[in-house]
């Protein structure tokens, strides 16, 4: 009852304090943002209704997918991502690991089309282990501890002394550059497997009716 009344408005209260922060920063200074990515053979971001966005916007950001009518999860392809969000400026990832925590190296490992994004190549990727902390427990009750979490990432010089409570900087990798040299070359390798194949089955294709049409004479 009251004591329930009191804890909203407490959360009411702090989540405000903390949007007013980046109510006057115009649109050429808000951070574009990813979020997440590819599982299986979809990429799942949150819909341009969704908390996370007006949690983005709320940071002083702007979400790729604003224009999204959707309030759910939407899966999309991972060329239609790449498309949108390859400049994206902040790379937010939320994923579950009880073993180890996710560091950049290891996402060009896993999938390296990941290279190619702007965020893994400037080394602004956040990451979010669910399997260390209890944030989808705890972040819908308490959205302004996540609201607080997307100011320090987008506008650290707003909130100079505070710390992350539920993403980490993912740390650069070195050199990049041999990834995305070897990305590309993968694709452009694929590209030209993919037409050998073709002109074979063509090729196979034409002796098949060659012969068949010999076999037909006789």
């Amino acid at each position: 009852g009251h004591e329930a009344d009191s804890l909203f408005t407490a959360i009411e209260a702090q989540y405000h304090s903390l949007k007013v922060l980046t109510d006057s920063i115009p649109s050429r200074q808000r951070p574009t943002v990813l979020f997440d990515t590819q599982n299986g053979s979809a990429w799942y971001v949150p819909g341009g209704r969704s908390t996370m966005a007006q949690l983005i916007a709320d940071a002083g950001g702007r979400y790729i997918f604003s224009d999204n009518a959707k309030s759910g999860s939407v899966p999309l392809s991972f060329e239609t991502v790449l498309e949108r969000g390859q400049q994206a400026d902040i790379w937010l990832i939320r994923y579950n690991n009880s073993r180890q925590r996710m560091c950049l190296p290891h996402l060009g490992q896993t999938y390296q089309p990941y290279t190619l994004f702007s965020a893994y190549q400037h080394g602004n990727v956040y990451g979010c282990n669910s399997a260390e902390l209890i944030f989808y427990e705890e972040t819908p009750f308490h959205p302004e501890r996540l609201l607080h979490d997307y100011i320090k990432i987008l506008h650290p010089a707003l909130l100079p002394s505070d710390t992350l409570r539920y993403f980490h900087k993912k740390k650069k990798k070195k050199n990049p550059e041999h990834i995305i040299v070897n990305c590309q070359t993968t694709f452009i390798n694929r590209r030209e497997k993919q037409l050998v194949i073709a002109n074979c089955q063509t090729k196979f294709a034409g002796r098949r009716e060659k012969q068949l049409s010999i076999v037909n004479s006789h």
